[in-house]
């Protein structure tokens, strides 16, 4: 969503056909190993005191992460239990997974991705959603009356990959929280997720939301005509290239479709019939598919 906008964008992802569905998964081996040349990377040889690593920063984010949330409400835990949480070892191991349907205009899809939080307990009630929260931290601006144009355009550029993970995963609510240049939590905003494309808008409008939406929508429909044919496909974006590229890499579905979800689908399409054979209810093709 965010790559008509965002020069540095860059995925790496699998997608397979089976079943006249499109099942897309992140390229796990390839971020594993961009992980792991970046760690293995030394530091610049001239930095500004003020300068941190990206590791720091990433640290930050969860240690922040770790302040804000506890696993049990507030009301009903003590005070030395929050501490001592507080006080634990920073860990991004604790996660929510939220699981959607949605749709880019004619293109239906259901995602799974992380959440970090919630802000009231899961309703049981199918039809209220869950209260979800996205944390993240940003430098601090200036001032009012010291700020100037690319502070601000620095952060709502920083805006578009906040609203565009928490748009497509239904979460309405986003806390930043503003920090010092050496990591020192200085200020707490909460933003309403559809809210920021018009305050971008009406501020530097340096992206639009609308826009990144078209662009979703006509990939899919572009993606949808390139893989016709059941294999496995290669699907990337490189930073600054502008082009996605996408592949066929070898045939099968690899692991992407689990022998034990196509098994399942095969019983599941065969009770399908049986019942409009016999004119009982039918099951709605859509249960059951994912996207990662």
């Amino acid at each position: 969503m965010t790559a008509p906008f965002d020069n540095f964008a860059e995925f790496s992802m699998f997608a397979t056909l089976h079943d006249g569905t499109i099942y897309i998964e992140e390229d796990f081996p390839s971020r594993a190993a961009q992980r792991a040349a970046e760690a293995s990377r030394p530091p610049p040889r001239h930095q500004h005191p003020d300068q941190q690593s990206r590791e720091m920063m990433t640290y930050w984010g969860y240690k922040f992460e770790k302040l804000a949330l506890i696993p049990t409400l507030p009301s009903e835990t003590p005070p030395h239990e929050i501490e001592r949480h507080q006080r634990g070892i920073v860990s991004n191991h604790a996660q929510h997974c939220s699981i959607v349907h949605t749709s880019f205009g004619p293109h239906s899809l259901i995602l799974g991705g992380e959440v970090d939080g919630l802000l009231a307990p899961k309703s049981t009630h199918p039809d209220q959603p869950p209260q979800w929260v996205e944390l993240k931290t940003s430098e601090e601006l200036p001032p009012p009356h010291l700020q100037q144009h690319r502070d601000i355009l620095k952060f709502e550029r920083k805006l578009l990959k906040f609203w565009a993970q928490s748009f497509l995963l239904g979460v309405r609510k986003i806390t930043v929280g503003f920090r010092s240049k050496s990591g020192i939590l200085r200020s707490l905003q909460t933003f309403n997720t559809h809210d920021i494309p018009g305050m971008v808008r009406r501020g530097t409008g340096c992206w639009d939301g609308n826009v990144c939406i078209n662009f979703a929508t006509e990939f899919l429909a572009w993606l949808k005509h390139v893989v016709r044919d059941e294999g496995v496909y290669s699907v990337n974006l490189r930073k600054k290239s502008g082009v996605i590229e996408v592949k066929k890499v070898r045939d099968g579905v690899d692991k992407i479709v689990s022998d034990e979800y196509r098994k399942w689908r095969a019983e599941q399409e065969s009770v399908d019939e049986v019942d409009k054979a016999t004119g009982g209810g039918s099951i709605d093709k859509t249960e059951g598919k994912s996207s990662g």
